[in-house]
């Protein structure tokens, strides 16, 4: 009777990694998003995919040695989401849990100042997106620079401001995903406060005398 043949080689297969967990995304401000995941092990390099939609459909936008990556080029004030798959000689694991983000608002654009007794007005254009604003005012050009006001539309007065000094101002635009970067800089020297109790006594068939409360800030006044 024959014999057995010969045995034949062992069929090897090799073995998906597992999937990366942990993953978190921010935004950095308008036009990117920063992705972080726990490592995986014996993993040689990661794939990010991303979607605009919750759940996907998902497309690989880069590749990774390290478990983290920039995804950069991005539009203001859109939400993307995200998930890693981790690559080891050849094989791919499944998705990750997904991870998700908002780029912010771009920043304001055309701020203007316009003094007023003891105040300044401000008013900016509309950030797409943007779900408030912040006002910062320094008293040096370039800052630093102090919040003053948070309002929900595109304009803020800011009253009790001293006549005579000049104030420098920016605003930021705000969502979920944080703030803007600054707006350009604008600067507004509040005018005098208003005189009062103007009174006149005539003191002799060709003089009047007039008299009135000091206004706040002024160096002289105009009759």
């Amino acid at each position: 009777t024959g014999g057995a043949g010969p045995a034949s080689p062992g069929a090897s297969a090799t073995t998906a990694p597992m999937s990366p967990t942990g993953p978190h995304a921010k935004a950095n401000g308008a036009n990117e998003i920063d992705l972080t995941w726990t490592a995986v092990r014996a993993a040689d390099s990661y794939n990010i995919l991303r979607g605009t939609s919750h759940g996907g459909p998902y497309s690989q936008v880069g590749t990774s040695s390290t478990p983290s990556d920039a995804d950069a080029g991005l539009s203001a004030s859109t939400t993307y989401y995200y998930v890693v798959q981790a690559m080891s000689n050849g094989s791919t694991s499944a998705n990750s849990a997904e991870a998700t983000a908002t780029t912010t608002p771009d920043a304001p654009g055309t701020v203007s100042a316009t003094a007023g007794s003891a105040s300044v007005s401000l008013t900016w254009s509309a950030s797409t997106g943007a779900t408030g604003y912040m006002v910062f005012k320094s008293l040096a050009s370039g800052g630093p620079y102090a919040k003053v006001g948070a309002p929900a539309g595109t304009s803020l007065t800011l009253a009790g401001l001293t006549p005579g000094i000049m104030y420098y101002f920016v605003v930021t635009a705000n969502n979920a995903g944080g703030a803007s970067e600054y707006s350009q800089e604008v600067s507004a020297m509040p005018l005098p406060g208003v005189t009062s109790g103007l009174r006149a006594k005539a003191v002799s068939s060709t003089e009047i005398n007039l008299l009135w409360s000091a206004a706040k800030g002024a160096t002289g006044y105009t009759i």
